[in-house]
């Protein structure tokens, strides 16, 4: 609707117009055009006439109203009038031609873009660059990489930062590649605010500049991870992993969750192989998720672990192949369409849903689809007679049912033919007769090599189309995405055959009813592109709930190999149409998905100690249908996305409830291990995290408990459990810390629940071994988990004691290696000093008995020669000393009882003392060496547990 001013300017425009003003006729095909709803038709006749006026500005704006056409003749003609206004120095002509050229023409027209773009370019319109240059470097051959970087470059200069990319792309593609300016022109491109350009010079500086600056390179990938690139989530993972840094499986799992199909992979690895347990259902759900995603390792392991079959070698098509050219429908079929539904729709509907062949009536009678009033009431007598006769009904020469039909349902069948419309679909889903009316005989395979080469004849097509669709559906050849191709095929090529509907107005008047008129043709043929293609939504849909895995692919397969084919085509069936049957079926297995969750709750509130078992089944039923979700759209689709996330949220309230009844921990980790590949959404994966860490709280409370006992079983193992202890619980508490919204204080508790566990294993050992070295080593390690004050306080303990028991293998080992006499040397072994001790001295009759031993007291040789004289003065000392005592005492006999006292005995005992006196104060003057000797702790020691000096009393 128009407004006042609206009106008014177009009743002004209309006379101006009228009156011969070209201006006036461009204008106002202008206003048509942007009129709400734009009325097209009149725009274009406007802007027709003011050409024909002279009027040239009007040449783009008619290429531009034929520009949005999606049939080729008439971007082919919006391409003549784009040439003429490019003619007239019009850039943005020339540009739109190189567009369309690229984009929009069938086959692509490259030469004519680059040329159209190379006009446009030199002309000044600054979006060509870009275009040229790409063309330039992806779409030429060979590519022209110079010509290509120099309009990368003028692209870079007016602010492209895709441009700015690329250019750097050049530059690390180039032989021999150019690291250092690739990274420059990555990190301009990152500063213009191309996303993209932040993981490349990440890569560059890790992977490809020399040296590698692993924290530069670090720190890129940790800015492309903040805008959800992929790729760096799972760069940081392989960093993190040679690190061996505990963050690894949660970066990875990060990765996987932005996409990255590597990082699927790894994870489905790391649960299948790890030494700690396998998880192999979690394992096999992250390599399907991988190798849906298209990565060929993924694929190869499912294959690896027998969950999927090897790839046959050699594969052909089971039968020849239609030819894939579809025909653009025309412009008029002839058919008019009703705002009033006709019901078709519903019939075709309800066919597709039962099976389009298994009950057709022709099919089942064995009659032609044109088959009038009179065949039919002669077909039901004779099916009348055979019941009354108790025979089974004659089956059908070309394609009979697999099973026979009782009379009952091929009358039911005949009788529904009444139903106009219900009549229409059914001979659309039969055999038509051949184009001069014969009825359709003879050997099968003949007719199929006879219509293959009859196409595209609208009547081969649909027979093609019937005949392959019964193939599929009820012979060995369904299992074959060729036969439903080919079947789709036809299909398209008869709804854009003329013939086709003209032989079915042909019908509807022969019929002869109003209510199959054109209007119900119109509708029948809008909706059967959909209601096709529907029919493997369905069988999707059914194998997704049944089980099926081999078919569900086998349709997802179709389906998207159709969708490659009828891509950039004309044609009945569109992008928009398979996207719309893809989102059907995806809201059926989300409906069905949705009904798992209700069972699965209400088997939870009745039984909450099953909980666990409940998950199970739950994450089992759901695996294929969220598989085949995944493989109809992609994970970001927000019903697909809505189902994950409903199953994800049930299986965790299945978690908590077994959880709160039976503690189970290993449960618990089977559990989130299983629902992390069907995480898909930032907030149920928020959600999964904290599960994850409340979970891995309870894990390290277990894993320390478990670590005390088995210490307090076998002290000699507490090292080794210490060790173990503190690599098991590193993910634990990697878990705890990625937690959307870390508790700090709990992972507090636990760090130092794992440090005080650890060191008790670790004094275990200690008081089983005294093996002091690796206690210590292993104290260092537990260091700094411990962070309170009573885990810190207990560490301290534990060091103080250390440290004294240190100190004293210290001084023990300096009193054996350290000369004692002058306490700096080290010891020499020849040069040791001997101590002679002995005890138990007893005495039978004359014979003494006494036990001895003798202790080497560490010296060095400068000592030992140092005391060398004063051994040899002592010794001299004491034979003197002898005689003296010797003399003195025969001196003094002598000179006491001989006769007269003899002068000269006295002389002999006055030489006998002074010489004595003088051994005397030799011996005392040497004694330091022994003295000190006997002073050697391990010597008192003895002398202090009844020990005498001397070797011998």
């Amino acid at each position: 609707m128009s407004t006042p001013d609206e009106s008014s300017k177009r009743a002004r425009l209309e006379f101006s117009a009228a009156s011969g003003d070209p201006k006036a006729m461009h204008d106002l095909g202008y206003l048509f055009e942007t009129a709400t709803p734009p009325e097209r038709d009149e725009a274009r006749k406007w802007y027709e006439l003011a050409i024909a006026a002279g009027y040239t500005d009007a040449y783009f704006r008619l290429g531009y109203l034929l520009n949005d056409s999606v049939a080729q003749q008439d971007q082919l003609t919006a391409i003549g009038w784009y040439q003429k206004a490019a003619a007239h120095g019009d850039r943005i002509a020339m540009f739109n031609i190189g567009i369309l050229s690229e984009y929009r023409l069938a086959p692509p027209d490259y030469p004519a873009a680059r040329h159209w773009y190379e006009q446009a370019a030199n002309a000044g319109h600054t979006n060509a660059y870009y275009r040229l240059a790409y063309i330039l470097e992806q779409r030429v051959t060979p590519p022209d990489r110079v010509g290509a970087r120099h309009w990368y470059e003028k692209a870079a200069e007016t602010g492209d930062a895709r441009a700015t990319f690329n250019v750097g792309y050049l530059y690390e593609t180039d032989d021999p590649p150019n690291y250092p300016a690739a990274t420059q022109w990555y990190e301009k491109a990152s500063a213009a605010g191309y996303e993209n350009a932040d993981y490349a010079v990440g890569f560059m500086l890790d992977k490809r500049i020399t040296p590698r600056d692993v924290a530069a390179a670090r720190r890129w990938y940790e800015k492309a991870a903040a805008h959800g690139d992929a790729r760096a989530f799972y760069a940081l993972a392989e960093l993190a992993e040679k690190d061996n840094d505990p963050m690894t499986l949660v970066l990875y799992e990060r990765a996987a969750a932005n996409g990255s199909a590597s990082a699927m992979n790894w994870l489905g690895h790391h649960l299948w192989m790890r030494s700690s347990g396998r998880n192999a259902a979690a394992a096999t759900a992250w390599f399907e998720r991988s190798a849906a995603n298209g990565f060929a390792m993924a694929k190869s392991n499912l294959v690896k672990i027998g969950v999927a079959p090897a790839p046959p070698e050699g594969q052909t098509p089971v039968v020849p192949s239609i030819r894939p050219e579809i025909v653009p429908a025309p412009a008029a079929l002839g058919l008019t369409a009703s705002e009033t539904p006709t019901g078709i729709r519903a019939e075709l509907d309800a066919v597709i849903d039962d099976s389009p062949y298994r009950h057709n009536a022709f099919r089942l009678s064995g009659l032609p689809t044109d088959a009038n009033g009179r065949l039919l009431r002669k077909r039901v007598t004779e099916i009348d007679a055979t019941e009354r006769l108790g025979v089974p009904v004659a089956a059908a020469t070309l394609l009979p049912v697999p099973l026979p039909p009782e009379p009952g349902e091929v009358k039911a069948a005949l009788n529904q033919l009444r139903e106009p419309n219900h009549r229409l679909v059914q001979e659309l889903f039969w055999l038509w007769p051949e184009r001069d009316g014969a009825p359709i005989s003879g050997d099968l395979d003949a007719l199929e090599r006879t219509w293959l080469a009859r196409l595209p004849d609208a009547t081969a097509a649909h027979n093609l189309a019937v005949l392959r669709h019964i193939q599929a559906l009820e012979s060995p050849r369904g299992a074959h995405a060729e036969t439903w191709l080919d079947a789709l095929t036809a299909w398209d090529i008869v709804l854009g055959a003329p013939d086709a509907w003209a032989w079915l107005r042909a019908r509807t008047e022969a019929i002869g009813d109003d209510r199959s008129g054109t209007a119900a043709l119109a509708e029948l043929r809008a909706a059967l592109p959909a209601a096709l293609l529907h029919l493997h939504a369905n069988l999707i849909v059914r194998a997704a709930v049944t089980g099926d895995r081999k078919s569900a692919e086998l349709h997802l397969d179709v389906l998207t190999r159709f969708a490659d084919q009828i891509k950039g085509r004309s044609g009945s069936f569109d992008a928009a149409t398979v996207d719309s049957v893809r989102d059907a079926a995806v809201r059926k297995l989300a409906a069905h998905t949705r009904t798992l969750s209700d069972d699965a709750s209400r088997a939870i509130k009745s039984a909450p100690k099953d909980a666990g078992a409940t998950a199970e089944r739950l994450l089992d039923s759901a695996k294929l249908p969220l598989l085949v979700i995944d493989g109809l759209r992609p994970v970001t689709d927000p019903i697909g996305s809505g189902a994950h996330d409903d199953l994800v949220r049930m299986a965790i309230a299945c978690d908590v409830a077994q959880f709160n009844e039976t503690r189970s921990v290993a449960t618990s980790l089977n559990i989130l291990e299983r629902i992390g590949p069907l995480a898909t959404t930032p907030s149920i994966r928020d959600r999964l995290a904290v599960e994850w860490a409340a979970t891995a709280g309870s894990q390290i409370a277990g894993l320390c408990a478990a670590a005390r006992d088995k210490t307090d079983g076998d002290p000699k193992q507490g090292l080794q459990l210490a060790r173990e202890l503190l690599e098991d619980t590193r993910i634990p508490l990697a878990r705890m810390r990625s937690a959307p919204k870390p508790d700090e204080e709990n992972i507090g508790r636990a760090s130092d629940r794992i440090a005080t566990a650890a060191i008790n294993c670790v004094v275990g050992y200690f008081n089983e071994t005294s093996e002091l070295a690796a206690t210590a080593e292993q104290l260092d390690r537990i260091r700094p988990l411990a962070v309170g004050a009573e885990a810190l306080e207990y560490l301290h303990n534990q060091d103080k004691v250390l440290a004294g028991i240190r100190a004293k293998r210290d001084e023990a080992k300096r009193l054996v290696d350290t000369c004692w006499f002058c306490e700096r040397r080290t010891k020499v072994e020849a040069a040791q000093y001997r101590v002679g001790l002995h005890n138990n001295v007893t005495r039978q009759g004359n014979v003494r008995r006494w036990n001895s031993l003798h202790v080497d007291v560490p010296r060095c040789q400068e000592c030992k020669s140092a005391h060398a004289p004063g051994a040899a003065i002592s010794a001299l000392a004491r034979f003197f000393g002898v005689i003296a005592s010797m003399a003195l005492f025969f001196g003094l006999l002598g000179g006491l009882f001989s006769e007269g006292h003899p002068a000269s005995a006295f002389a002999t005992a006055g030489v006998g003392l002074v010489v004595g006196i003088v051994c005397i104060m030799a011996i005392s003057a040497n004694k330091e060496a022994p003295d000190r000797a006997h002073k050697y702790p391990r010597v008192e020691q003895l002398l202090a547990e009844g020990w005498s000096r001397g070797e011998r009393p």
